[in-house]
């Protein structure tokens, strides 16, 4: 509690926190007392500037309890066998609204967008089809006349700005710091979620990520070069999501909508900052820039990085350069390889790998492998999909234990070797155009029993 600090433990219904002193809660812990059923409790917390934190369990601390912030609202559910015999009814007592209704099973509980501190909390268990508490009233007030969406910017040598909302700038402009990372939420008052990536140096394309999860690298070693954005759900149906980056050396660039890209990419430019707007459909779009995006036609046409033995990922190659060792005697583990964004389609490659033989297909980006020193890569296939297979030919070749240098495998043939449990030591990819040589030999790329 504000002022207060920790309180003794409740239950059963009783009240935790105050009433009539003005006075937030900062932090909860939920547990539950020895059950005889499997599942356990776990509940999230919505608190000023942070938005909606990430689920806790049995426990665990959801806020913070060093006074820098106040929860405004809450959600707990019951998991396992738990959830179908009993139901969790929680109310809130809320800045100038006083005791709200109860919510249930995830339900929200409190409010958003008016910055009211939750001030108490009851929470009962009770048994499926007993009495329950009255549930008429509204356990959850949100405010959807503003603050459509959120975000916040990790800022070189800076850190986590605060969020701003609604076509607010966050990052730095003529600063000449880069953006690592990203957080982007949709007020609870809209049904649907937000999902968003980001390119990163080296790294390219990131996963997606929804709902305030982080995107990018906010470490120090990645600067973010791009950024896509989509809605999904009933958000989608309402409203169409416009963004647009600050970028090194061409300022704004113009408004990109619901996934496109905005930034650039084989340019080595970074994202410096952003601005993200809902506009519901059938509106005008923001003013201001015309290009959103900017591929370098230059730019490197594939990416490949590789887990060595005890040295962990390399740094991403491009076009035909060397990933891993030779003459180290280390093993490959991992690989993870994406085409360039320019290019329309998709890479796909598996491994074969030590004791467990071929893996399923992974695709743009994704790992493919067991990078825990737990298995060597022994063999590989990569193919091309789509507009890129009809384009192009890719070419690729492993240094293998004992042989050296195989010759070039293409389009999906077997390279490295099966059966001799030789280890996959290196390897290069190539992409080349459709009707010119190979790179090279293609008479011997694996060997198998």
């Amino acid at each position: 509690m504000q002022d207060e600090g920790w309180q003794d433990w409740k239950k059963d219904g009783e009240l935790s926190g105050t009433t009539g002193k003005s006075k937030g809660v900062e932090a909860i812990a939920i547990e539950l007392g020895n059950p005889s059923i499997q599942g356990d409790v776990r509940y999230k917390t919505y608190t000023q500037n942070a938005g909606w934190q990430d689920w806790k369990s049995n426990g665990e601390i959801s806020g913070s309890d060093d006074d820098t912030t106040k929860i405004e609202a809450i959600a707990i559910e019951l998991t396992g066998e738990l959830s179908k015999s009993y139901d969790v009814y929680y109310r809130t007592h809320c800045q100038d609204y006083g005791w709200l209704g109860w919510a249930k099973n995830g339900e929200k509980a409190g409010s958003e967008g008016y910055s009211r501190r939750m001030e108490g909390i009851e929470i009962r268990l009770v048994k499926k089809g007993e009495k329950t508490p009255e549930t008429g009233e509204k356990s959850f007030v949100a405010n959807t006349s503003t603050n459509l969406i959120s975000y916040k910017t990790y800022v070189e040598k800076q850190g986590w700005t605060n969020y701003v909302t609604d076509g607010k700038q966050s990052g730095t402009a003529g600063e000449s710091k880069k953006l690592e990372g990203i957080s982007i939420r949709l007020s609870s008052g809209i049904d649907g979620t937000v999902q968003y990536r980001t390119y990163t140096e080296n790294d390219g394309w990131e996963a997606w990520s929804e709902d305030g999860e982080i995107n990018g690298k906010p470490d120090g070693t990645r600067r973010l070069e791009a950024i896509q954005i989509r809605l999904t759900g009933k958000a989608a149906e309402k409203y169409d999501i416009y963004y647009r980056v600050h970028c090194q050396d061409e300022g704004w660039l113009g408004w990109a909508k619901n996934g496109e890209k905005a930034g650039s990419e084989g340019y080595s430019r970074r994202m410096e900052a952003i601005e993200i707007r809902l506009v519901t459909k059938g509106q005008s779009m923001p003013g201001g820039g015309t290009v959103s995006f900017a591929v370098n036609p230059n730019a490197k046409l594939i990416y490949y990085k590789t887990y060595v033995e005890k040295q962990g990922w390399t740094n991403c190659v491009t076009d035909g350069r060397q990933s891993g060792t030779v003459g180290e005697s280390k093993k490959l583990e991992g690989i993870s390889i994406r085409l360039s964004s320019g290019i329309d389609g998709t890479v796909q490659y598996r491994t074969y790998t030590e004791n467990a033989g071929w893996e399923a297909w992974s695709e743009d980006g994704e790992i493919n492998g067991k990078p825990d020193g737990t298995r060597r890569l022994e063999a590989i296939q990569i193919r091309l999909t789509g507009k890129a297979a009809e384009k192009y030919d890719i070419y690729y070749r492993v240094q293998c234990q004992d042989y050296g240098w195989l010759d070039w495998a293409k389009n999906g043939e077997k390279a490295g070797s099966e059966g001799y449990s030789r280890r996959m030591e290196a390897i290069e990819v190539r992409l080349v155009a459709k009707g010119n040589v190979a790179p090279g030999n293609t008479n011997n790329c694996f060997y198998g029993i």
